[in-house]
């Protein structure tokens, strides 16, 4: 009888402790499947926190935000009114191109999806722009060169250290240093021109 009683309490405390981990579990789970890092994009990740972006994400997440830089650029080369900002969105469409191309030709020789287009944020980003003329215009689309760059640096940073992919490392780390350049001229103009020198 005595037996019994002990065996049956410890199922009971068996049963409570498998209970708690699994609660803990789904929690901790939870919290890592959907998150934002320090790129700005949200993405699913089921392994650990510090896991970097695939390649595959890298690819596809840098070859939109090119396309969508080059977009804006030709928008701004009719839109804007602000010698700055038109030199700018040439400089854009020129560098962004270039690495645009580049990117491409690596992504198709290891067999990775390039995107045509970008993607849905940017789209919506470029229609609201589409809305704007003069300097209206300028102020808009130079503090969405800034938050576009914000991001674009931080994703770079991260991939030129953590892609597993040897040439798409040295393409990230190669084109940062032109990211931070590009950063640093638009948050210039936006001092000038009263648009947000940050990325808030």
């Amino acid at each position: 009888m005595l037996r019994t009683t002990v065996t049956a309490a410890l199922l009971g405390l068996l049963t409570l402790f498998v209970g708690c981990e699994q609660r803990e579990g789904d929690r901790t789970s939870g919290a890592r499947d959907q998150r934002k890092d320090q790129t700005g994009y949200s993405r699913t990740e089921p392994g650990a926190a510090s896991t970097p972006a695939s390649d595959q994400q890298f690819v596809t997440t840098a070859t939109q935000a090119n396309l969508a830089e080059i977009d804006a650029g030709r928008l701004a080369k009719e839109r804007a009114s602000n010698a700055d900002v038109q030199k700018y969105a040439q400089q854009m469409i020129d560098d962004h191109g270039k690495a645009n191309r580049e990117l491409s030709d690596i992504a198709k020789k290891k067999g990775f999806t390039v995107p045509e287009q970008t993607d849905d944020d940017h789209k919506k980003m470029a229609a609201d722009l589409a809305e704007l003329n003069g300097s209206d215009f300028d102020r808009k689309y130079i503090g969405m060169m800034v938050k576009d760059h914000v991001k674009a640096v931080a994703l770079f940073e991260e991939n030129a250290k953590l892609a597993k992919d040897a040439d798409l490392r040295a393409f990230a780390e190669k084109m940062t240093p032109d990211l931070r350049a590009h950063l640093k001229t638009a948050r210039n103009i936006a001092g000038k021109i009263g648009a947000s020198p940050t990325a808030d």
